[in-house]
């Protein structure tokens, strides 16, 4: 038997550039989780990033990334795709 849960996480874009991504909770129900986002979007920096919220519906005992992982590929000075050693990658058909 499946169990459904809903988690509310909340992500913006540093001046950085990169992402600060938060997860502020797991619910029971997607209700629950819109009235805890009701609650934390009025609070300090949460009111400053109002879009970005979101509830993705997930199921208990699941596992994901049950194949692995890339690493994402960097862009070198000359726009070729390079890995973590700043090898340039060349992809199948290309």
């Amino acid at each position: 038997m499946k169990t459904p849960l809903y988690l509310l996480w909340h992500t913006y874009e540093k001046e950085s550039g990169c992402e600060d991504i938060k997860l502020i909770g797991i619910y029971s129900s997607e209700e629950r989780a819109k009235e805890a986002l009701e609650k934390v979007r009025v609070q300090p920096g949460f009111r400053d990033y109002p879009d970005g919220f979101e509830i993705y519906e997930d199921e208990l005992n699941m596992t994901d990334w049950r194949e692995g992982f890339a690493e994402p590929l960097d862009t070198d000075a000359d726009g070729n795709e390079v890995d973590k050693d700043g090898n340039i990658v060349t992809r199948e058909g290309s």
